[in-house]
């Protein structure tokens, strides 16, 4: 019995389990054939059920690679290489390059510096309150990187020193004192402040 988890991964289209429950089931960290699974607990309950809860993980961020796009996890795994732009919304990662990108593996960035770089801030950033209005992330200078907020705000945080104080403090309190629908530039890349220039 699979108790938790999204049926589009484990059912086929008339219903029945992809995944078969025999005498033992062995999942691991590194198991690239089920990308989208982040975690697996199983619970056997007497005398004849199986009782499997599954967390799965969410697309976060799409990078371009020519002509394909690699939908990345707030954890830096690549979930999914499709050929076309995702019809469903995810965040667009701007200003790096994949390299050889394959489901279930971490992303690796061109610039190694940019891996460190996204997963802090892709964690922050999915942990915040403001999540799902982020549109995109520009990683192309790890010394001055900003995101966008909606199509109006654009969040300039500088380097990734203090990114959860910037974030869930400087950018949040200000966030909700700017509003939704107030146009510019939001500057917190001191780390002590921040500063708002409206564009009219």
């Amino acid at each position: 019995e699979i108790n938790q988890g999204s049926d589009a991964f484990y059912k086929n289209s008339v219903g029945e389990y992809m995944l078969p429950i025999e005498n033992k089931i062995v999942f691991t960290d590194g198991n690239y054939d089920l990308p989208y699974v982040r975690d697996v607990k199983i619970r056997r309950k007497f005398p004849s059920r199986i009782n499997i809860a599954i967390t799965e993980c969410q697309v976060y961020t799409c990078a371009k690679l020519k002509n394909t796009y690699i939908c990345i996890d707030e954890q830096g795994k690549i979930l999914e290489v499709m050929d076309k732009q995702p019809d469903f919304f995810c965040c667009t990662l701007l200003g790096v390059q994949v390299k050889a990108p394959k489901p279930g593996q971490p992303a690796s960035f061109k610039n190694e510096k940019q891996d460190e770089a996204y997963r802090e801030l892709a964690s922050v950033l999915y942990s915040s309150d403001f999540k799902d209005v982020v549109t995109s992330i520009d990683l192309t200078n790890i010394d001055d990187i900003k995101f966008m907020v909606g199509d109006s705000l654009e969040v300039y945080i500088g380097d990734i020193d203090n990114l959860d104080y910037k974030i869930n403090f400087l950018v949040s309190g200000a966030y909700l004192n700017i509003g939704p629908n107030r146009k510019g530039t939001l500057d917190v890349s001191f780390g002590t402040n921040a500063t708002f220039k409206e564009v009219y």
